[in-house]
């Protein structure tokens, strides 16, 4: 009985004591939550890391602690990226996560960088800047070295794509999430995305890419639809017929070679298109298929 009460009392202490440390612990995260962001010395080496990784000056408006999947993070809302407005790419975000080692923040007495998350972030390509008729060439220096060198690991959640044709055209294609990793000269980034006005749902994509240039990288995108709906795109480009249901279900790859699309392949699978014509229910179904693609001089065969 004596043993028995012994090793009672040992294990009611044990649980106490881990009920106390649990306890201690959330009242130190709640209390460096919220008195971290407001040490001097902790915002200016934040500022001072995400100047040296974005390569350009910021302004913070307010900064926060919060708890992400990964570990602890400051947040900085209200970012103001000063780059040239003359520019190809424009890239704007609105909230900043700095995802925190925390031990080896502890271990150095510094903030140790995880990871980036950039939310609301919005990319502009101009692709009229780059058919100038400027002898000097179009520097992607800025670009290629926040995306393929600086961050190490990075993501986009609920992001944006914005691309302006040759004829002041633009689509838009909305970055769901996109996880980003670089190591050296390989690079891959593994996310969803839809089409505006083209897509109501998203599509999956994989891209893994070698080198540190834009016009010299090599590598494969890969994109995978499932069910996705295509109603608007062809509601407007089939006016005034009624398309009650569309169900588009394919995987491509593309393969790049010198920063330019060589090849490609499509693989078709089960797909329908239901519309309304003259009071009449009218169904397409495009059934499996491959086809391949390789860029001419004309276009694309």
């Amino acid at each position: 009985m004596s043993v028995s009460k012994g090793l009672l009392w040992l294990l009611n202490k044990f649980w106490l004591s881990l009920a106390l440390l649990l306890v201690l612990a959330a009242v130190l995260m709640s209390a460096m939550r919220y008195a971290l962001p407001h040490i001097p010395d902790v915002s200016a080496q934040l500022e001072a890391e995400l100047e040296q990784r974005l390569q350009q000056p910021i302004e913070i408006e307010s900064l926060a602690m919060s708890w992400h999947r990964q570990g602890p993070s400051l947040d900085v809302t209200g970012v103001t990226l000063q780059s040239a407005e003359d520019g190809p790419v424009q890239f704007q975000v609105d909230e900043i996560s700095v995802v925190l080692d925390f031990w080896q923040s502890l271990l150095q007495r510094q903030l140790v960088a995880q990871e980036f998350i950039l939310n609301q972030a919005t990319i502009a390509v101009d692709l009229r800047s780059l058919q100038s008729d400027s002898d000097q060439p179009v520097s992607f220096t800025r670009f290629e070295r926040l995306f393929l060198q600086q961050l190490e690991r990075f993501s986009l959640t609920e992001s944006e794509l914005n691309v302006t044709n040759l004829a002041g055209n633009r689509r838009s294609v909305v970055i769901e999430k996109l996880s980003w990793l670089n190591q050296g000269d390989r690079h891959q980034g593994v996310g969803q995305f839809r089409v505006r006005d083209f897509t109501r749902n998203s599509l999956d994509f994989i891209i893994q890419l070698e080198g540190n240039q834009l016009n010299t990288v090599n590598g494969q995108i890969y994109i995978d639809s499932r069910q996705v709906d295509i109603s608007p795109w062809l509601e407007k480009q089939l006016s005034p017929l009624d398309i009650t249901q569309s169900n588009v279900n394919f995987t491509s790859w593309l393969t790049l070679v010198d920063g330019d699309i060589s090849s490609g392949l499509l693989q078709l699978r089960d797909n329908q298109v239901s519309a309304r014509v003259n009071e009449r229910d009218v169904e397409l179904h495009i059934a499996k298929g491959t086809v391949a693609i390789e860029p001419q001089q004309q276009g694309w065969l």
